[in-house]
């Protein structure tokens, strides 16, 4: 199992000299927590996941409920300016009941310490195998939903992954692997010193 915990400087002149795991093999959520008890569930079934456990999204009979949230660890959070252009996110998803109409697969959302905020850009999930996501940390790769970009990625507060992904309720979306990978050896160190691990506040 790998644990969630980031892992900087620690592979000096490597090409990967820093990056962020979770596998959810453990079959715990693994300094994962939710936005809410009320509007769908997450589970950690510890088996079915790309391999071994992942996390699964039950959606409420309620629609009028908002969907809850998976909430990323510190690990995720803080300045992530320094490494635009060569970090990047990689995670597998799945839709877990294909006969529901799938509407979009479990996107990452980001939020900013001053309301910015935006969400991953790309196509349905539509199929009941696991499917890898890429998504390099870009301004391209994100839609803007308040805020900018430049204001947005300084600091990091919240990163928050969307299991629904399907009209109706019950199983849907199904998340495993997720991955923040800083590829250039300056990076992890940049990171580490700008409060990856400690989100700073500005001020």
């Amino acid at each position: 199992m790998r644990m969630t915990a980031a892992i900087v400087c620690a592979l000096a002149g490597s090409a990967f000299a820093g990056t962020v795991i979770t596998d959810w093999d453990s079959g715990t959520f693994e300094g994962w927590t939710t936005t809410g008890t009320n509007g769908g569930l997450w589970t950690n079934p510890g088996t079915g996941g790309n391999p071994g456990g992942y996390l699964q999204y039950e959606d409420d009979p309620n629609g009028g409920l908002y969907p809850n949230e998976l909430l990323a660890p510190v690990a995720y959070l803080g300045d992530y300016s320094a490494f635009e252009g060569v970090g990047y996110f990689e995670y597998d998803v799945i839709h877990l009941q294909p006969n529901l109409n799938p509407t979009d697969y479990p996107r990452i959302r980001l939020f900013g310490d001053n309301g910015e905020e935006a969400f991953s850009k790309g196509g349905f999930i539509v199929t009941d195998t696991w499917t890898s996501l890429h998504f390099d940390v870009v301004a391209a790769d994100f839609e803007m939903v308040s805020g900018t970009w430049a204001d947005l990625i300084d600091n990091i507060t919240e990163l928050r992954i969307s299991g629904d992904n399907a009209i109706g309720s019950g199983l849907e979306g199904g998340v495993d692997n997720f991955k923040l990978y800083i590829p250039a050896p300056g990076a992890a160190s940049v990171l580490a010193l700008a409060g990856l691990v400690s989100a700073r506040r500005r001020h």
